[in-house]
This record gives structure tokens, sequence and C-alpha cells, in this order.
């Protein structure tokens, strides 16, 4: 046996002591690496592009701790850097709604699935992020464009609404508010959208109502068909495009048949109901379901003009007159976005002060107010838009918008 020449210990004993001695220091070392520097490096490491190295730091964190929400946004934002989208939405559904991050959570995760074109996953998680926290301005931006690609008119309205008190609209945004008001887009150019969305997420009732519609709108009424029957009648939007489909081939019976059976406060039903019964000449029935229909959405062209028809055909003049009016402002307004349209628009004060009051007498108080807004932007001393906003305050805390 070897002895060594301190005390007369064995040499493989004072190794023995020296290398374990190590190990716990480095034990010890590893133990007391700090979690949040750490995280820190993590985040520099993505930000600077170094995503191995991001990936190795959130490695060294999970022996350190539990994972926190931090940590699991941390692991989220790498894979998708890392082209992972999957592992990303897993990491995001593990963040609680109570933890600070979780906002934000939801949003990435709403922006992961629309680039994945599955827009109501999309739109599920980032009404979430709202709904946790309702002032978070790209999640509001995200599902305008949504409910944009999809023209839902209702919460497309709703969602620019919000946006309009959260922060300044551009002439872009107030431009693409009031377009889609009443704009139809333009089906081919859609079509391969709404194509892949559906394909992407073949459960997505809202892309599928879409297509129908653009299906239909392209004159292909088989394939709109087909891509409308998983949804049931008791849908009314299928309804609605069901008896378009019908009357488009001159199925009137058919289209009566479907809307007999549908329920009767439904806006897009009711219309249909109103133009079926003035083409039959029964204008009683018509102006019930025209009524109906504007209590439903009372601001829709063809509504207006159903109802000043139907009125003037029962010799009501007086109370047509309301109806005619609002019609002519929509064709004043349609008139003035065409303008909007042409190039350096955006720096026409007097359009945009006309785009205003337009809207203010068609009761869009909102849309109104914005279009104002952007006037006072370059003109912060011109008097008549800061007594419209003003007139439009007082209006709008009475309830009065549309």
């Amino acid at each position: 046996m070897r002895w060594n020449e301190e005390g007369g210990r064995p040499f493989w004993l004072v190794f023995a002591v020296l290398v374990g001695g190590g190990l716990v220091l480095s034990a010890q070392s590893w133990r007391q690496e700090d979690p949040q520097k750490l995280w820190d490096q993590g985040e520099a490491d993505l930000t600077a592009g170094r995503f191995a190295a991001a990936e190795a730091v959130i490695q060294r964190l999970a022996k350190l701790r539990a994972p926190t929400p931090h940590d699991q946004m941390l692991r989220a934002q790498v894979s998708l850097a890392r082209e992972r989208p999957a592992e990303a939405l897993q990491a995001l559904s593990l963040i609680p709604d109570s933890s600070a991050v979780a906002p934000q959570a939801r949003l990435l995760a709403g922006q992961i699935e629309l680039r994945r074109g599955r827009l109501a996953s999309a739109e599920k998680q980032l009404n979430e992020a709202v709904r946790i926290e309702p002032k978070l301005v790209q999640a509001h931006r995200e599902l305008i464009y949504i409910y944009g690609m999809l023209l839902r008119r209702q919460p497309l309205n709703r969602e620019f609404r919000t946006l309009s008190e959260l922060t300044p609209l551009t002439f872009d945004n107030m431009f693409h508010w009031t377009l889609t008001r009443s704009t139809v887009w333009e089906p081919r150019e859609l079509r391969s959208d709404l194509e892949r969305f559906l394909k992407a997420e073949p459960t997505d009732r809202s892309s599928r109502l879409a297509l129908a519609e653009c299906l239909r709108r392209l004159g292909q009424r088989d394939e709109a068909d087909a891509t409308l029957a998983p949804v049931p009648d008791s849908e009314p939007e299928a309804r609605a495009i069901r008896v378009r489909l019908a009357l488009d081939r001159g199925d009137d019976l058919r289209a009566e048949a479907l809307l007999k059976e549908g329920p009767q406060n439904v806006s897009e039903l009711a219309q249909l109901r109103g133009k079926l019964a003035l083409a039959r000449g029964d204008t009683e029935a018509a102006l019930r379901e025209f009524q109906r229909a504007y209590a439903a959405e009372p601001d829709n062209r063809d509504t207006l003009s159903g109802l000043a028809g139907a009125y003037k055909r029962l010799g009501r003049d007086e109370e047509a007159a309301p109806f005619l009016k609002a019609v002519r402002a929509q064709d004043v307004l349609a008139s003035l976005m065409t303008r909007a349209a042409i190039k350096g628009a955006s720096d026409d004060l007097k359009l945009i002060a006309e785009l205003g009051a337009v809207n203010e007498t068609l009761g869009r108080l909102h849309e109104a107010r914005g279009w104002y807004q952007l006037v006072i932007a370059r003109d912060p001393l011109n008097t008549e838009a800061q007594h419209a906003i003003f007139r439009i305050k007082a209006k709008l805390a009475k309830g009065a918008a549309s």
C-alpha cells in the first residue's frame, strides 16, 4: 500500500476526498445558480437570435425549479423561433389566467393559430386575451383581421369601436372600418384564403359559411351546397345562404319553405322574407318583415330601402321619408368612400370632415367621432370638428349610436 508523506494516509483516500470534495463543490455551485439571472440570459439569447443557447438555458432552468409562467413563456417563444408551433402552444396552455403574462400568452397563442390558418382557434385565444386584459390593443387588432376576412360585420364593428376607445385610429383604420359596414369582398380574391382556413380547421363554422357564400356568389352553387352540407338549417346563417341558393336557381317555393321554418327575429331572414313578400305583392307582410329586420340591424341599406318602398306602396309617404333619407345618406357615403380610396385622400381634411358628417347622419357615432378626430389631429383649432365631437359625446352618453 502506498502512503503519502503527510500523515501517512493512503494516496487513494486523499484522491477520493479531493474528488469527492470537488463533486460537492460542483453540486453546490449548480444549486446556487441564480434562476433569474439564468432566465435573463435566456431572454438575451432569444433576442439576439441564439436560439440553441436559449433552449439550453430553458433545460438548465428546468433542473433548478418547477417551470414558472415566465419560464413557459420563454419556452414558447424559443419553440416558435425554432419552428415548433405545437410545442409553443403546449407551453402557453400551461400558463394560468392568474399569471401576469397570461394576456400575452393568449395573444401569442392566437397569433400562432392565425399563422397556421386556424381562425376559429385563433379567435378563441384572442377573445381569452381580451377577457383577461380588455385593453390589449394588439389582440383587438388581430380579431379585426379575423372578422374582416370572414366579413362578420357585428363583431367587426364591435372590435373597431373598442379599438377606437383604446388608441387613436389612423386614416387606413377608419377607411376599413367604414368600408366593412356595407361592402362585400370580391369573392375571387377571398376564395383561396377561405379554402386554406377550412382545410387547416375543418370544424371552423365561420370559415365554412363564408366560403359557401363566396362560392354562391361565384355561381358555383353545387360546390356551395357541398361546403354548406355539414351545417344544419338550425344555424340561421346557413339557412340564409340556402335561401339565396334557392332564389339563384329560381326555386321560390324552396326559398319560401326555408324562410317559413326559420326563426322570425333574425335580420337576414326577415329581410329575405320582406323581399319575397314585396315580389308577390303582399306589401303589409313585407312591411312587417322589414320592420323585424330593422329592429335587429337598423342601418342595413337593403332593409332601409325595403322599408321605404313598403311605406310608399301603402301611401304612407311621411313614414317612408326618414328611411329614404338614410338610403340617400348611405349612397353619399359610398361616393365619399370611392374618393377616400384614391391616393392622397388621407390629406384631404374636407373629405375626412364630410365622412364624419355623413356617418353622424346615419347614427354611426363612433365612426363619425373617429373621422372628426382625424381632422383635429391635423388641425387642432378646427372648431367645426371640435363642436361635432362634443355633440357626438352627448349623443353617445344617451345611447344613440348604431
